[in-house]
């Protein structure tokens, strides 16, 4: 391994100057990524670095040694290719040992290393292939394992995941991390695609027209940019950049856009600002910093703003809409769900809005016994989706109308897929107790296996990626449920206690009050399969999870009903808020049971609750807004299918999904305040 130096590099090609005096320091081991749009320099400062192209100033260093004059390969450094540059005749034994043969390297230790690079990609059986007979992600895969056989003190990537489909990039990119953190080599990266630099990258630098516009961590760039440019390149949507004017008057001040309306500044910044009275200005917002209005009180950083929605545009994971701010086209990234007809208007609504009576229930929901009102229970539009599953549980619903559950029963113990009509087939058979589950949009599913004490993540077609349980105090007792985050990680219960305990055993139920109860919350990066962080412990009993349209992050006890909620974007350390609990007076003392949950296109939040036999609606207060009587007992789980238009729940104690008719009822957008 080396670190990498460059001083003062130029590079001319006739009167083009391509690298303008570049300054960049790779430290040893170090997973770097060069980004930017097409003809910034990134692929002739690679080449540089290589030594296939020559300086016409500055000098190169690397493992500090100056090697400008240095052939490439003199540098001791591995080179991936865009092309693959794969030899059509020779096997892919061949092509991986064709380097260290030219090397002369002794044939023992040639079988020896095309062995252990073949197995760490994956391509063991197709070592007597040719290139013609392999797929492009398979092919790629040879021209890394020839790279990393040379056991080089650098790897230099150009634009390698370029020519593939979007999946096999999305599997490579997974494959490429894994193989830096296996051999933690210094990495130099080229790609023009920011998703690769963000999920790849220890560093990103940025470049611009020959120049480093800024570098630094992922998460440094995309949330401290110094240009508008950086700001605008990081980011998928990009940054909605609105022209305006800023406007202060004494203590307030505000951007006002060109075509009308404004947003208000916080007042701490306001007399900061006195002096740029009038000036113009770029107000950005990211997609992800938008979210639905509900009808409670607004949270402290947080203003509406009316709009309507031009363009909807759902992925499955989430859902794009393109809306108008000040006269320019901006894109929301929302809820999955969130997918109210286009050009409808968003205004604010309580309880008296269209599509509620005058008691603020929503027609055909059914008030459940115990509550105050003092209305009697009553049949609201139902019907079943699907029978004879065994023991559902962790549903996740498709844009087709399909989803996945996964089944607990002791005959089956299996994730199943089921079409639009609910007719069943087995994705998986885990062997375990599989329990939540949640799917990235590409059809790749990540479950979380109580039986096995394992997160286990399955490609499109169901095959095994990978599977971790958590090392030393974070290792997993009962994986319970899971979902992603808008920054694209992984938030997983865990219940605090051992799976076999609640298989096997009544006990812990007896005596739940005795036990010393470690219910945990963790924070996952799902495509390196890593605990990040542990966000709390000491839950009883953690059960569902969710993210909510205000991006915190809610997880609830069922031991106590209680749900909480966390800022996981905001804080660095991200404390326990209580929001509600889902108790009715007369509870089962012995198991409150909240289960699994989601949030619907209403902003409020549907949590199953196990042993009532319902579904309580909590709003945005975390006050019980409602209570949907099932048909089936022992809900587990829900999730929302048909943007928005139908809440499936699982139920064990009938084996089956009950699907619920429901509202969908627009609200307004919310905008963060500007600091």
């Amino acid at each position: 391994m080396a670190d990498v130096k460059l001083s003062g590099v130029h590079k001319y090609y006739g009167n083009v100057h391509a690298v303008r005096g570049v300054d960049l320091t790779i430290a040893d081991g170090e997973f770097a990524v060069l980004v930017g749009p097409s003809g910034c320099g990134k692929s002739t400062l690679l080449r540089t670095i290589a030594g296939l192209e020559d300086p016409d100033g500055g000098t190169i260093t690397i493992g500090g040694a100056v090697v400008n004059d240095l052939r490439p390969r003199e540098r001791n450094i591995a080179m991936v290719f865009q092309n693959y540059a794969l030899y059509p005749y020779l096997s892919v034994s061949e092509n991986i040992a064709f380097g260290l043969r030219a090397r002369k390297t002794p044939e023992i230790e040639i079988r020896k290393r095309v062995s252990e690079a073949a197995e760490m990609l994956g391509i063991g059986n197709f070592l007597q292939r040719y290139p013609r007979q392999l797929s492009g992600g398979q092919r790629q895969r040879v021209a890394i394992g020839r790279a990393i056989v040379r056991k080089a003190d650098l790897f230099l990537f150009d634009e390698p995941l370029s020519n593939l489909d979007a999946q096999l990039r999305d599997e490579m990119r997974t494959e490429i991390k894994r193989l830096h953190h296996e051999i933690t080599t210094t990495m130099i990266y080229v790609t023009h695609d920011q998703v690769e630099a963000m999920t790849l990258a220890d560093r990103i630098v940025l470049l611009r027209d020959g120049k480093i516009e800024q570098q630094g961590a992922p998460l440094e760039l995309f949330e401290q940019p110094r240009t508008g440019f950086v700001a605008g390149f990081l980011g998928s949507p990009s940054i909605n950049l609105i022209p305006a004017t800023l406007k202060t008057n004494g203590p307030s001040a505000a951007v006002v856009f060109q075509s009308g309306g404004a947003l208000p500044l916080p007042s701490a910044k306001a007399k900061s600002l006195s002096s740029a009275d009038g000036q113009q200005v770029l107000v950005g917002i990211r997609p992800q910093h938008f979210s639905r209005a509900g009808g409670g009180p607004l949270r402290d950083g947080v203003v509406p703003y009316p709009t309507v929605a031009d363009l909807i545009q759902p992925t499955g994971t989430r859902t794009f809409t393109t809306i108008k701010i000040g006269g320019v086209d901006a894109v929301a990234e929302l809820q999955a769900h969130d997918v109210s007809s286009h050009g409808a208007h968003r205004p604010r609504h309580g309880p008296q809005s269209r599509g509620a009576d005058r008691s603020g229930q929503w027609p055909g929901h059914r008030i459940a016994s115990g509550q105050q009102s003092g209305k009697q229970e009553e049949k609201m539009s139902s019907r079943l989706f699907a029978t004879g599953i065994g023991a559902p549980e962790g549903p996740v619903c498709l844009p087709d109308g399909s989803m996945y559950v996964t089944e607990m029963s002791a005959s089956t113990l299996c994730v199943t897929r089921l079409d639009p009509r609910g007719n069943r087939r087995v994705i998986q058979t885990t062997g375990g107790r599989p329990n939540g589950l949640t799917t990235d949009g590409h059809g790749r599913i990540w479950i979380a296996e109580a039986g096995l004490r394992a997160l286990i993540w399955l490609d499109e077609r169901g095959n095994e990626i990978r599977r971790m349980q958590g090392e030393g105090a974070d290792r997993f007792l009962f994986p319970n449920d899971l979902c992603f985050g808008p920054n694209g990680l992984l938030y997983m219960t865990d219940s605090g206690m051992a799976a076999e305990d609640f298989i096997n055993g009544q006990a812990f139920v007896d005596a739940y009050m005795d036990l010393d109860w470690d219910g945990r919350v963790y924070e996952i990066d799902p495509a390196a399969m890593k605990v990040l962080r542990v966000l709390d412990r000491k839950i009883r009993f953690t059960n569902g999870i969710a993210f909510g349209p205000d991006n915190h992050l809610y997880a609830n006890a069922s031991f106590t009903g209680e749900i909480y909620r966390y800022d996981v974007l905001g804080e660095a350390a991200p404390k326990r808020v209580l929001f509600g609990n889902v108790l009715q007076p007369d509870s089962n003392p012995d198991f409150k049971g909240p289960d699994g949950m989601a949030f619907g296109t209403d902003g409020r939040l549907y949590c199953a609750v196990y042993n009532q036999k319902n579904v309580t609606v909590l709003d945005q207060r975390g006050e019980v807004a409602d209570r949907l009587i099932l048909d089936g007992p022992q809900p587990t789980n829900c999730a929302f299918a048909l943007e928005g238009k139908k809440l499936r729940v699982t139920e064990v104690g009938k084996g089956q999904v009950e699907e619920i008719d429901m509202p969908c009822e627009g609200l307004p957008l919310h905008l963060p305040k500007f600091a």
